[in-house]
């Protein structure tokens, strides 16, 4: 194996992606056979998306606020 493949690290955002979507999945389990397994995936895979987007902006926006406060100081 080559260095570089160790090295990776996952972002942030991707593991907060894969959190959401293991909650979802463990949180609506009747909803999968319902919809069948291709489609509810499809579904937990656009909805975790959805939040993680959502909570992605705000730990940028966080983290920028943090960075012009430490720059004014």
């Amino acid at each position: 194996m080559s260095k570089t493949k160790d090295a990776l690290v996952k972002s942030d955002k991707k593991v907060l992606l894969q959190h959401i979507e293991a909650t979802l999945q463990s949180s609506f389990t009747n909803l999968k056979e319902t919809f069948g397994e291709k489609k509810f995936n499809r579904r937990i895979r656009k909805a975790s998306k959805l939040l993680a987007a959502g909570a992605a902006r705000k730990i940028a926006k966080a983290n920028k606020v943090k960075e012009v406060a430490v720059a004014a100081s």
